[in-house]
């Protein structure tokens, strides 16, 4: 059963890349940068680059890297936070929206696909065991 559920993990992981391949052609991106500017979007609130560390599970030098290439080829803004000068927030620029909504659409298509002839209940129950499976590990350790 771990096998199986540790196999299809992965198996996912390299779904979920294959479907961005041409996506990252075209824009001159890494799959980390994708991620990152995704994460932005579909997380304003969490927008620093521990948050992206913390709740992706990504290496901080990672991050940072691709923080710093996405900030010069103008993607993102970085402000400092209004109450406290050590935090740095980070912003979608609207320059570049139509790319990161074209990544958008396809993260959507990739995971509707995943989800074909799911029902609504079934698709409600794997929230439910995803929800659970995530107590499970902060209550055991993370």
């Amino acid at each position: 059963m771990v096998r199986n559920f540790l196999a299809r993990t992965s198996l996912f992981r390299r779904y979920y890349g294959a479907c961005f391949q041409d996506l990252l052609r075209k824009f001159d991106l890494t799959q980390l940068e994708v991620d990152i500017l995704l994460f932005l979007r579909n997380n304003p609130e969490f927008n620093t680059a521990r948050d992206i560390v913390e709740l992706r599970g990504f290496s901080k030098s990672n991050v940072s890297t691709s923080l710093e290439a996405l900030r010069l080829r103008q993607f993102l803004t970085v402000r400092p936070d209004p109450d406290s000068r050590r935090v740095r927030r980070i912003f979608l620029r609207e320059e570049k929206r139509d790319v990161v909504e074209a990544l958008a659409r396809r993260q959507t298509e990739t995971l509707d696909r995943l989800t074909e002839g799911f029902s609504r209940e079934d698709l409600e129950m794997m929230q439910q065991f995803l929800d659970r499976m995530e107590e499970n590990i902060k209550r055991y350790g993370l």
